[in-house]
């Protein structure tokens, strides 16, 4: 920490209150982008079931409409 204020010219007092506030701030832009990936991954799982539950009826209905061999 205190070699990193050294780096870019401020004193390492006034560089930890700076690394902190990045810190928090880049965890809660973290935070938000889970909260998205979540909100995502359970609308693809909600379409995903509707699909497989479209193409079982299309199946049920395609092997109800084959014809049949003795």
């Amino acid at each position: 920490m205190a070699q990193r204020a050294r780096d870019l010219g401020v004193n390492a007092p006034t560089f930890h209150p700076w690394s902190g506030k990045y810190h928090r701030v880049e965890r809660a832009e973290k935070e938000v982008q889970n909260e998205h990936r979540d909100e995502e991954r359970k609308r693809l799982r909600q379409a995903n079931a509707r699909l497989q539950a479209d193409r079982d009826i299309f199946q049920k209905a395609a092997a109800s409409l084959a014809p049949q061999r003795p």
